[in-house]
């Protein structure tokens, strides 16, 4: 339950380099908390070989794009639903 509830927080304490290979394209790819957090501030303070001006608006593309498939999914989802009520 803890990792449901505070996962996302305890990624974001520790820089990334930290984690395996995997952990890091999950949370780049899979669930953007990454792009969000880690790859900004990394590059202002020059820790990643990324241009600042990806950095900066990593946050903004990555996060419409996810917006988008949330929105996608959650859609699916509304034209499948059936009510169980009659």
């Amino acid at each position: 339950m803890h990792i449901t509830t505070y996962g996302g927080r305890d990624i974001g304490q520790y820089p990334l380099t930290l984690f395996p290979t995997v952990f890091r394209l999950v949370f780049t790819i899979g669930i953007p908390i990454a792009c969000v957090g880690y790859y900004p501030v990394a590059a202002l303070l020059g820790h990643e070989s990324l241009p600042l001006w990806v950095s900066a608006l990593m946050p903004l593309v990555v996060g419409s794009l996810f917006l988008y498939i949330s929105c996608r999914l959650w859609a699916i989802g509304v034209r499948r639903y059936c009510s169980g009520a009659t």
